[in-house]
């Protein structure tokens, strides 16, 4: 969702013409599923310019409340009011589009190739709060020793700043990420400012077995994607305390343990990622929502408008 102008309209005027269409849609009629139950929105931007979800879409968040809603940040503690809808559904974030291309020549021949890194991370130290903030700290000891098979790189507070508005600059970091992830056993996917991240999704494109130091993440569609056989989970606290026993861990992992967790990557990375081919991402939304939302909701209960706000 782009706030600017876009052939000559403003972002502003486009959210106040999408909420009178939707005034029109569902309020115009007299059937109570017609008031927004029989309607989703789906977005993966969770807050923008510093604007969360209900301050970018202005008239339109209104308009919403009656809505099932896929959000990248469905189990986030720390932005609890970014969502909408009367439920909300966790999504995956969008991953980087480069590995996704360059995944589709050769993904099924990259399986048993050998990789450079055994571990590797690429991110920011700019974290607002904890745990993201002493995980991402601790993150950067793993380099110390210098050891020939781990890459451990933060990027500056100021270039994150620059990249906001700076497409270039983000093609030169996506690239530089995927040449990295697609070299790597183990992409680690720490928690940040929350424990949702891009990174996640990324790894599991690149066939790099997501190592996840993020206790409260569960991941999108995860009643029907078996991510823990995807992925290898990190308590915060054990990791915290005794950063290189994960290296010791990561080491011992047989070569046949690693190539039955990348082919099962592969397997699922139509599950989870948009851009892949025969992608089951929407099919995966749509079922979740309705056995998430709307299928254990009882009819007499749609009647109530504004509706409360669950999580599914």
């Amino acid at each position: 969702m782009r706030l600017g102008d876009c052939n000559g309209t403003t972002h502003a005027g486009r959210m106040a013409n999408a909420a009178s269409v939707l005034r029109t849609s569902m309020h115009a009629r007299r059937r109570r599923f017609m008031r927004g139950f029989d309607h989703i929105l789906v977005s993966t931007g969770c807050i923008e310019d510093n604007l969360k979800l209900s301050q970018r879409l202005g008239p339109l968040y209104r308009e919403i409340r009656a809505f099932v809603v896929g959000r990248d940040r469905a189990y986030s503690s720390y932005y609890p009011d970014s969502a909408g809808g009367r439920c909300t559904v966790e999504v995956p974030y969008v991953s980087n589009p480069i590995i996704t291309a360059r995944q589709r020549l050769s993904a099924r021949r990259a399986l048993s190739a050998p990789r450079r890194w055994l571990v590797s991370f690429q991110g920011s130290l700019n974290v607002c709060c904890d745990p993201g903030k002493k995980i991402r700290s601790v993150v950067s000891r793993l380099s110390r020793g210098h050891p020939s098979d781990v890459l451990i790189e933060f990027t500056p507070v100021n270039l994150s700043r620059h990249l906001v508005h700076d497409v270039h600059s983000w093609t030169q970091l996506y690239s530089r990420q995927a040449d990295t992830m697609l070299d790597s056993e183990f992409c680690l996917v720490p928690q940040g400012d929350t424990e949702v991240t891009s990174r996640l999704y990324s790894a599991i494109a690149a066939g790099c077995i997501p190592v996840v130091i993020a206790n409260r993440l569960a991941g999108a569609f995860a009643a029907s994607v078996p991510l823990n056989q995807l992925l290898l989970r990190v308590e915060e606290s054990a990791f915290l305390r005794k950063p290189h026993e994960l290296l010791s861990r990561l080491r011992g992992l047989a070569g046949t343990e690693r190539l039955r967790r990348r082919e099962l990557l592969l397997e699922h990375a139509a599950d989870l990622i948009y851009d892949w081919s025969g992608s089951r991402v929407a099919s995966h939304f749509l079922q979740t929502a309705y056995t998430g939302c709307i299928a254990p909701v009882r009819t007499e209960t749609l009647d109530l408008y504004p509706p409360r706000h669950p999580y599914a």
